[in-house]
């Protein structure tokens, strides 16, 4: 046998490190923005890609993007770490989302939704449909134009930017994910 069935499934989930996204949505005047690990590629053609991207419900930017029907997919780099705890917290409403925007060069996409002016690699999407998930909405989005600054450089996933972190960082965002999992838990059961 290659190895035995355990009951936590914890040792290969910690085998993946996905790359982080800023995804944002809403408009110029109220732009809502969130870090994601989950935004995956939902089609193989270069020509018409599309993304799934999964949300949680909580989350403003959530709410925001299946009211839009749109959003920017921000594929961050390994030097561009200053967006993650911009974007991991300060999560909700009453303007809290727009402080995440502030002293930032935003520009509005196509859909007039709030696009990161300097991040190196952008995607501008169309909702194409949401599905309804207990903890989170998912969305399949259509890319409609890519905005890369044409570098080669590395992506920012969660392992590559905790060898880089402070530990105040790390401890904050330990914080956000251990509160994100109970929620999470207690929406599953």
């Amino acid at each position: 046998m290659a190895g035995e069935m355990v009951e936590s499934q914890s040792q290969m989930m910690s085998r993946l490190d996905p790359p982080l996204w800023v995804v944002t949505s809403g408009t110029m005047e109220e732009p809502a923005g969130l870090l994601a690990s989950f935004v995956y590629p939902a089609s193989i053609d270069r020509m018409r890609p599309r993304f799934m991207v999964g949300l949680a419900r909580p989350h403003q930017t959530c709410l925001v993007a299946k009211t839009t029907g749109a959003v920017v997919l921000h594929l961050l780099s390994e030097t561009e770490s200053d967006y993650v705890m911009r974007f991991a917290g300060k999560h909700g409403y009453n303007g809290k989302n727009q402080k995440k925007f502030e002293g930032l060069n935003v520009v509005a996409s196509r859909h007039g939704v709030p696009r990161l002016a300097d991040a190196k690699s952008a995607v501008e999407c169309r909702v194409v449909t949401v599905f309804e998930g207990v903890e989170r909405l998912f969305f399949l989005v259509e890319a409609e134009a890519e905005i890369d600054s044409g570098e080669d450089f590395g992506v920012l996933t969660w392992s590559k930017f905790a060898k880089t972190a402070d530990e105040a960082e790390l401890n904050a965002l330990g914080e956000l994910l251990r509160a994100d999992v109970e929620r999470d838990r207690r929406a599953i059961s």
